[in-house]
């Protein structure tokens, strides 16, 4: 069973944070307000400055892929000035599982603030209210120093308005040399989360690639088919045997899910095997084309549908596509041939021990079509933004006491500060485990942790599985950014898109899903792009190149 302390790590895992399109790739959910954003170039990129490296880390020559590291260094390097000893800092932000304890029964918090030598006040709020809570701090206008904004309309229109403080020039260039930790932040991050060529917070990491697919070969094997699938056709041939098959103690399907929010990462699969372009594809002529007018999408469309054909999905795959943690579960239960598992789907349990104990339970690379690859439709580097109060931020000293708590919190592994981040302190809320700090589960110390470090740290592997495990989520990731595209338009606001988000993701299930269950004829893909393009697509592409081509 899945984990009961759920961090960004293993809530991304879950795919609550995953940057995954959908099939339709309609919406653009870009930054940006009322008026069409343009694709401006980031006028001072903060200079990069490497962390330094950790003697027993594993890390990649492929940029965006989060190095990973089995054991705890003997010395630790100190990154900050801390303890600051500056008035307390407000934090709202996510808590993915169970809010932690109040700040009395606390002893990680307890902790953070003796470390800090600012009392920090963090405002935590659960992932299915946070939206809701957003809105209502937003329209008050009564704001905390630091929060962790995910792109949504409402925020959007904030940062557009000027509720948040203009960072460039502040972390520009060789500004961000005061602030070594945020100096770690890729230049790709930093462009790729600027709006209009400005610096609105800072980017919280996420992965190039932010998931993973689990394959159980050993069932492909004891069915005939003892090699990983090369091709869409062999790999719907298992799935397909698998959902025909007896291969477990209960009835089993190859695939649980599709559409909606988590099963629309099998039509992520789907889609890579025959290279569909990340939502937009850019022509030599400077014009955009979106991924469901091309020829890759309906190929991927029309073999969804065979595949629906054959039985390789489970029969309530639709209602699934919205209930990622049953379908974990039926994976983990031995009832399902296929699944996300999100950007640390290698690491996390419940699957590394999966796959540990049974090689044959593959980390699936897409197989691409006609033998030519596949391509991934890699993510932005970022899935929000820790953004400042404009009018917090007039107080210069405010502003640099509140930038060094962050730069704190962006600490890498190896440091004081990352260790307190991660774990708290030794002790009092994790003892060391084979060389490597382990929480203490035998109270809410577990959850209490995870609540506060999960939300702004740079990602990185780790496991109690070791250095096989890490290394081989390491590898993964680095075969799906090489073969990595990103989405041309990702850095351009329309508004139109965000305006019609739920419209279209309503108009793609209604010809997509039905299409690919044969309730639509696969002739009816026409009028689904017709209806897209009439009902706001034509102008979601002119606002989109305005914005490329600033005018």
């Amino acid at each position: 069973m899945p984990n009961p302390v759920l961090s960004r790590r293993s809530a991304l895992a879950l795919g609550a944070g995953s940057a995954a399109a959908l099939l339709a790739g309609c919406n653009t959910k870009s930054s940006g307000g009322e008026t069409a954003g343009r694709g401006e170039a980031l006028s001072d990129v903060p200079k990069f400055i490497a962390p330094a490296r950790v003697d027993s880390g594993i890390y990649s020559t492929v940029q965006g892929v989060p190095p990973g590291y089995p054991v705890l260094p003997d010395t630790l390097t100190k990154t900050t000035s801390a303890p600051f000893h500056a008035k307390g800092v407000s934090v709202l932000s996510i808590a993915w599982g169970n809010p932690p304890s109040k700040l009395s029964d606390n002893k990680y918090w307890q902790e953070l603030n003796t470390a800090l030598g600012t009392p920090y006040d963090g405002i935590l709020v659960p992932f299915d209210s946070y939206d809701a809570k957003i809105a209502t701090i937003l329209a008050s206008g009564d704001m905390p120093d630091i929060m962790e904004l995910i792109p949504s309309a409402t925020a959007d229109k904030a940062i557009r308005q000027g509720a948040f403080a203009d960072l460039t020039d502040v972390l520009g260039g060789d500004e961000i040399k005061k602030y070594r930790n945020l100096a770690a932040i890729r230049p790709d991050q930093w462009k790729s989360s600027a709006v209009d060529g400005r610096i609105l917070g800072v980017p919280i990491d996420l992965p190039l690639c932010d998931v993973t697919w689990l394959y159980r070969g050993d069932w492909a094997e004891k069915l005939g088919y003892p090699d990983t699938p090369s091709s869409p056709e062999e790999f719907k041939t298992v799935m397909a045997a698998i959902s025909q098959g007896k291969v477990g103690k209960v009835k089993t399907y190859g695939i649980g899910s599709y559409g909606g929010s988590f099963g629309s990462s099998t039509a992520q699969f789907i889609n890579a095997m025959f290279r569909v372009p990340n939502e937009w594809r850019l022509e030599k002529n400077g014009t955009l084309t979106n991924a469901i007018d091309t020829d890759e999408y309906e190929q991927a469309v029309a073999f969804t549908r065979e595949m629906w054909k054959a039985g390789a999905f489970h029969p309530d795959a639709i209602a699934l596509g919205d209930q990622g943690a049953k379908t974990l579960e039926m994976f983990t239960s031995g009832q399902l041939g296929f699944i996300k598992g999100g950007l640390a789907g290698a690491i996390n349990e419940p699957f590394v021990d999966m796959w540990m104990d049974n090689p044959k339970i593959e980390l699936l690379v897409p197989p691409g079509a006609d033998g030519k690859g596949f391509t991934f439709p890699i993510s932005t580097g970022w899935y929000g933004r820790s953004v400042i109060p404009a009018k917090v931020a007039k107080d210069k000293q405010r502003l640099h006491e509140i930038l060094q708590v962050l730069d704190y919190m962006w600490a890498p592994f190896g440091s004081v500060e990352r260790l307190m981040g991660s774990f708290g302190k030794k002790g009092v809320t994790y003892d060391m485990k084979n060389g490597y700090p382990v929480a203490r589960t035998d109270s809410a110390n577990a959850n209490d942790v995870v609540g506060f470090e999960s939300w702004t740290a740079p990602f990185y592997y780790q496991s109690p599985r070791g250095k096989v495990a890490i290394q081989h989520a390491v590898d993964y990731c680095e075969k799906m950014v090489k073969s990595g595209v990103a989405n041309p338009a990702a850095s351009v606001y329309s508004p139109t898109s965000t305006r019609l988000s739920s419209q279209m993701d309503t108009l793609q299930q209604d010809y997509i899903n039905q299409i690919v269950t044969g309730r639509r004829p696969m002739s009816d893909l026409k009028k689904y792009r017709q209806a897209w393009h009439s009902r706001g697509g034509d102008q979601i592409i002119g606002e989109l190149k305005r914005g490329l081509h600033g005018h």
